[in-house]
């Protein structure tokens, strides 16, 4: 099974009744698998196209795949940084580009503030820089002042 998440627009229930039809016109076997106030995450048979996803959805905001899931754990800012080492973050970044950008966003259903959470990822992925620049790679980290990245800064870096 493929799991993707899907940032959802103002208009939540527009967004989830979009991507309803979506995978009904595309003939996907599909399930909802959790519906929080800003995201959703889906199941599929078959792996979405999502470059064809983000032209044809108006209501979702960003869209991806789950690559990897891990277990909760007590410390989530050792659990994160421990997940998001330097080649698993390598295994993903693609080959042969001058210059990679990478960012992050927090989507949480809390109402909570997790400025300690972001601030501390700042810090793990510039000691990734560091170590993805000594394999002589340039990368640039792409940072945002709120917990999230807008679709805008997403798609321009």
């Amino acid at each position: 099974m493929n799991r993707y998440f899907f940032i959802l627009g103002r208009n939540q229930a527009l967004s989830l009744a979009e991507s309803a039809a979506f995978f009904a016109c595309e003939q996907m076997v599909f399930n909802p698998l959790y519906l929080g106030r800003e995201f959703l995450i889906w199941e599929t048979e078959t792996k979405i196209d999502l470059n064809l996803l983000n032209k044809r959805l108006g209501g979702v905001i960003k869209a991806g795949e789950i690559l990897a899931e891990r277990p909760k754990k007590p410390d989530l800012l050792s659990d994160l940084s421990e997940a998001l080492g330097l080649n698993t973050i390598l295994k993903f970044l693609p080959t042969g580009v001058e210059k990679l950008f990478l960012g992050f966003s927090i989507y949480f259903d809390e109402n909570k503030s997790f400025t300690f959470l972001q601030r501390g990822l700042e810090r793990h992925f510039l000691t990734l820089k560091k170590e993805i620049k000594e394999t002589g790679q340039k990368l640039r980290l792409v940072t945002s002042r709120g917990q999230t990245l807008s679709s805008v800064v997403v798609k321009k870096n």
